[in-house]
């Protein structure tokens, strides 16, 4: 790590620079981690189907997408190289007027936060619309799959892993899931005649920041409806909740 001489951060050698300086700041990862996981970069993103105010639909395309040119490598080869060595820098931009103007910040291989990272990876899938051919979502299934696992017995549920699919090679679908005869809890239509049964099946929404930080489970509602906040049941809700 060194300061250029007007006290900005740069890349010594054998590192080289990631990440936004304006957003998270930039990260300086190991050449090597970097050239692995270069093939999986992707800074274009397309949106299909988004709807204009005449009601038709039309692909909206960002080239090149901040969030994505901010978080995808960093969150790639932290999540890649889990509970590993020091491997990367984090220059991070001070917003405020300083002596240094930045200052440079050691992020390890710690578990805790390579899970951040993960997660991070995983939302980056999300806002890809849970393609398998975008680069982030691919190389999700990647690692789940090297890192092997099957949290609370689902196969599709890697160690240390988000789950985002049904199954690694879309041999399950959502029928499968819902069809399926391993849920632990005993229904019945009135738990109060019948103890120890439940009457409603109580859905949980866990909540996390697009850079991975848990931020809290509550009780879902209308958190899904997509233009009327007032109602459960209103026009733009999904399905499950109508």
């Amino acid at each position: 790590m060194e300061f250029d001489g007007s006290n900005a951060c740069v890349c010594k050698s054998g590192y080289t620079a990631a990440g936004v300086e304006t957003m998270t700041g930039i990260k300086c990862i190991l050449t090597t981690r970097y050239t692995v996981l270069q093939p999986y970069l992707e800074y274009k993103v397309t949106f299909n189907d988004v709807a204009g105010s005449s009601g038709s639909t039309s692909i909206a395309t960002v080239n090149p997408s901040l969030t994505f040119s901010d978080l995808l490598m960093p969150a790639a080869v932290q999540c890649f190289n889990w509970e590993d060595g020091e491997w990367l820098l984090a220059c991070a931009f001070l917003l405020w007027p300083t002596s240094l103007g930045s200052y440079w910040l050691a992020v390890g291989g710690e578990a805790e936060t390579s899970n951040s990272a993960c997660q991070t990876l995983s939302n980056l899938c999300v806002l890809r619309h849970y393609l398998r051919d975008a680069k982030a979502c691919e190389l999700m299934l990647r690692i789940s799959v090297a890192r092997g696992g099957s949290v609370h017995g689902w196969a599709s549920w890697a160690d240390t892993m988000p789950q985002l699919y049904y199954s690694f090679d879309q041999s399950s679908t959502a029928s499968t899931i819902t069809n399926t005869l391993d849920l632990g809890a005993v229904m019945s239509f009135d738990e109060q005649e019948f103890p120890e049964t439940h009457e409603f099946m109580a859905f949980k929404l866990v909540r996390w920041s697009l850079t991975g930080e848990l931020l809290g489970v509550e009780d879902l509602s209308n958190q899904f409806t997509y233009c009327d906040s007032a109602g459960v049941a209103s026009s733009g809700t999904p399905r499950f909740l109508k």
